[in-house]
C-alpha cells in the first residue's frame, strides 16, 4: 500500500468517525430527551398546581363545583392542628374523581396522604358503602384523618410503619367533625 493510499484511508476514517460522532451525539441527545418524558411526573403524577391557598398555607385543587371549598378545608385543618397540638404548614389537598384512590392492596379508599410531598388526596364523593356520600361531616372526617397523618409526620411523632398502622390516639380523638 502506498503512502498516499494510507493517508487517504486515514483521512477517510477520521472524517467518517467525526461524522459518526456528531450522529451519535444527536442520537444520544434525542434518547435523553425522550427519556426525560418517560420519568414519573412530579408529586406522584398529581403535580403541584392548586386553585386556592388559605391563611394556614393549605392549598386546594378542586375537582369541580361539588368539591368542598377552601373555608371548610381550612377549618378542618385548623381544628386538627389544635387537637393534635401540632402547628405545620398546610398541605396540598387535591379532590380527585370517585374511585381513583387505592391503598397498597389496590382497594378503593376515601383519602390518602403522600408524606414525602405533603399532598393529601380526597375522593370527591367520599362514601362508606354508599351512605354518607358527600356529606360535610364525612368529608370533614376524611380530611381530618389525612390531616392527622400529615401533622404527625411533620412533627416527627410517628415512623412510617406507625403511620401505616394508625398507631396514635389522634386518629380517633382528632377526626370528629362538629358542624354548625
Amino acid at each position: 500500500m502506498a503512502i498516499n493510499e494510507i493517508h487517504h484511508s486515514f483521512v477517510g476514517a477520521y472524517y467518517f468517525m467525526s461524522l459518526m460522532s456528531r450522529r451519535i451525539k444527536w442520537i444520544l441527545l434525542c434518547l435523553l430527551l425522550v427519556g426525560c418524558g418517560s420519568q414519573e411526573s412530579p408529586n406522584h403524577g398529581y403535580g403541584y398546581s392548586y386553585d386556592e391557598q388559605g391563611e394556614t398555607g393549605i392549598r386546594v385543587r378542586y375537582l369541580d363545583d361539588t368539591s368542598p371549598r377552601l373555608a371548610f378545608v381550612e377549618q378542618m385543618y385548623r381544628e386538627t392542628m389544635t387537637c393534635a397540638n401540632v402547628a405545620a404548614p398546610g398541605p396540598l389537598v387535591i379532590f380527585v374523581p370517585p374511585g381513583s384512590i387505592k391503598d397498597a392492596d389496590n382497594i378503593n379508599v376515601n383519602g390518602k396522604t403522600y408524606l414525602d410531598t405533603g399532598t393529601i388526596l380526597i375522593d370527591n364523593d367520599s362514601c362508606i358503602n354508599g351512605v354518607l356520600c358527600k356529606t360535610p361531616a364525612f368529608q370533614g372526617h376524611v380530611m381530618k384523618h389525612e390531616d392527622v397523618h400529615w401533622l404527625l409526620h411533620w412533627s416527627g411523632k410517628l415512623t412510617e410503619d406507625q403511620q401505616f398502622a394508625h398507631a396514635a390516639p389522634e386518629f380517633i380523638t382528632c377526626t370528629n367533625v362538629s358542624l354548625p
